[in-house]
């Protein structure tokens, strides 16, 4: 049954990127491939407007079923006003083709396995699946309550919502939330990511061989597939990439064929990452500029530069409209970069060595990024060699630019350690490039004639195999001859250099393995508590609190593993209000207490969460959630400090 309401669920959002796509892709770009990938991305951006401008009026099943009757209505005026192009099925005619299916199936697949293993990341949990639940629990509409709850503030309440609301729909059609299955949603966005390339590297002329190379060296990229920002990890970083490979694609389109209407779809594509994230905002900005660039280069007439001004509106409104609704709520400003004026610039050039290193050592780690930067850096050197950069410049600039504002960003970082906030952050902004950077390699870099021999010779060889004929061609044996040579030379140290690194990513992740379940990750981020179920049994005790009472999370400490009990217990605890005071027992840099995310002074604090700390002298009915954790309520509060007794 459960499979069922979420193929409905996805269904009904891909009708409606169906009807989108067909009304926006230019006629010659309208194949199954870029289809598919359209419904996707359409179809998420359609459905999160959709609830959020309808869920402002109406909440619960008339929500559900209005949007999803949007949606069909939306799928049919695309099929009824475009028609359903003619495509054609089946098994690829061309041993190149069979291997990109190849490759492509055994990365979703490998995917798919991924994200039933491993839960999902911090971003993932507290700054998208979580609100994802506040919004299911409300009926599908966004509750407003949520903009003024300072206790929450650690939930980034001004970050777009395209990702929690996409969420929240599987949810309204499951009939409840399950952080393991909303994970089948991010295998939709890899495959909307490897039919794109397929389709940028027809579009760059990679045809034949050339066209495997894009997809192979997707595969050698560990951090696209496993860690912070990853396609498995309920990031947004992963989906924004895909957002920005397809509105780099339509400039490209726009770029050699000069259709407006390719113009218009990187426009809209580039509004939907706003949407997405905040850094889809720098985005789209580069976009603009490239192709503000371009025109220039084509010497546009007045009608292109209004279809430039047209592609632009979505984006503005987008970035308007979501900034107007955050002042509107008055959100705390949470601000992690100084504004730029004279001061700042005098602080950031200090800082320029220092972030360029850092930069450069995020760059070579091949760990999380195996060559990839190092061919980009390549595939750029050879361009302007042969001297065609100047046809070229399109993808190029998509990545040099942002990557140059990402880096520059640092420059004016408000953290403490301005290294530590790029190491923390930066390899999850590269990811937002990666896709567009992986089409320019496998594209523009050609593949050496050797590598199609291998390949072409293997599949030959698989269907002789197949066939029961022992006839081996001579480009056969050569296939054969270099990869065992290959691996008998190398001792299969590729192999297990390849696991290693996958596995150094997921050690930094100590509490990833997920043991499945609608509150598989929650679960397993309360593994401190030594208890079975521990989610159900939080949200057992604090059904009996009211809802207008306030609560406070008490802890010895301020360590990870107390920082990430006290969010889970507080995500869980909605729509009460949940604060924290750490009391720095043990601690001999100072004795006081630090008391953060405090509940609005209206709010009553009413209940305390002890987690490791002795109870108040004369504490009644006192609910033991486990050995670890009690809820207690009390009459009045204290002096803070007093409940902080060892």
């Amino acid at each position: 049954m459960d499979f069922l309401q979420i193929t409905v669920a996805v269904l009904t959002l891909m009708v409606a990127g169906l009807g989108l796509g067909l009304l926006a892709l230019p006629d010659r770009r309208k194949n199954a491939l870029e289809l598919f990938a359209s419904s996707v991305l359409f179809g998420s951006a359609f459905v999160s407007v959709s609830l959020f401008l309808q869920g402002l009026l109406i909440s619960g099943a008339l929500l559900r079923w209005s949007v999803a009757a949007l949606c069909l209505t939306v799928g049919a005026i695309g099929i009824w006003r475009k028609g359903l192009p003619k495509m054609r099925w089946g098994w690829p005619a061309t041993n190149s083709g069979k291997w990109v299916l190849l490759i492509g199936g055994v990365q979703l697949v490998a995917l798919v396995w991924l994200n039933a293993q491993r839960v999902l990341g911090w971003d993932g949990l507290f700054n998208f699946e979580a609100k994802a639940r506040l919004i299911f629990q409300n009926g599908g509409s966004v509750p407003m309550h949520l903009f003024f709850d300072p206790s929450r503030s650690w939930m980034l309440q001004s970050y777009p919502l395209l990702l929690p609301l996409t969420e929240s729909w599987l949810y309204l059609w499951l009939g409840r939330e399950d952080q393991q299955l909303v994970k089948l949603l991010f295998p939709l966005f890899f495959a909307s990511a490897l039919c794109l390339v397929n389709v940028g590297g027809r579009l760059l002329g990679a045809d034949s061989w050339r066209s495997v190379a894009a997809p192979l060296l997707l595969l050698t990229v560990p951090l696209l597939f496993i860690g912070d920002g990853s396609a498995s990890s309920g990031y947004a970083d992963f989906p924004l990439a895909v957002f920005y490979l397809a509105s780099v694609i339509s400039l490209l389109d726009f770029w050699r064929y000069g259709d407006t209407a390719a113009l218009r779809l990187t426009g809209m594509l580039a509004a939907c990452g706003c949407w997405l994230k905040q850094e889809g905002a720098i985005l789209w900005a580069c976009l603009m500029m490239i192709a503000v660039i371009a025109l220039f280069r084509k010497r546009a007439v007045g009608r292109d530069w209004l279809a430039l001004a047209k592609a632009a509106v979505p984006g503005l409104l987008f970035l308007v409209g979501w900034q107007w609704f955050v002042r509107m709520m008055s959100l705390p400003d949470i601000r992690q970069f100084a504004a730029i004026n004279p001061e700042s610039f005098r602080t950031g050039w200090g800082r320029i060595p220092i972030v360029a290193w850092a930069v450069l050592a995020e760059l070579g780690n091949v760990r999380f990024w195996g060559v990839l930067w190092f061919l980009v850096a390549v595939t750029i050197g050879l361009l302007v060699w042969r001297r065609e950069l100047s046809n070229q410049f399109v993808l190029p600039l998509a990545i040099l630019l942002p990557f140059t504002l990402y880096s520059s960003v640092y420059l004016f970082s408000l953290w403490p350690s301005f290294v530590i906030h790029l190491e923390s952050s930066f390899s999850r902004l590269l990811i937002h490039l990666s896709l567009a950077a992986v089409l320019m390699v496998g594209s523009l870099l050609r593949i050496p004639q050797t590598v199609c021999l291998v390949l072409d010779g293997l599949l030959d060889s698989a269907r002789l195999i197949f066939r029961g004929t022992t006839k081996v061609k001579p480009n056969t044996f050569l296939s054969v001859s270099l990869i065992f040579g290959s691996a008998l030379f190398s001792s299969c140290g590729s192999l297990s250099k390849v696991n290693q690194q996958l596995t150094n990513v997921v050690a930094r992740q100590p509490m990833a393995r997920s043991a499945g379940g609608p509150y598989a990750t929650t679960d397993t981020y309360l593994r401190s508590l030594e208890i079975p179920n521990p989610s159900e049994r939080v949200l057992a005790a604090v059904t009996q609190v009211p809802e207008n009472d306030a609560m406070m999370f008490i802890a010895p400490s301020r360590t990870p593993e107390i920082e990430l009990t006290y969010r889970v217990i507080a995500s869980l605890s909605w729509p009460r209000e949940v604060g924290a005071l750490h009391c720095r027992l043990g601690d001999a840099t100072t004795a006081k207490p630090e008391f953060l995310f405090q509940p609005r002074k209206e709010k009553q604090i009413r209940w305390l969460f002890m987690y490791r700390t002795s109870l108040p002298v004369g504490s009644k009915s006192v609910t033991e959630i486990g050995p670890h954790l009690k809820l207690v309520p009390i009459e009045e509060a204290k002096e803070w400090t007093s409940y902080c007794s060892p």
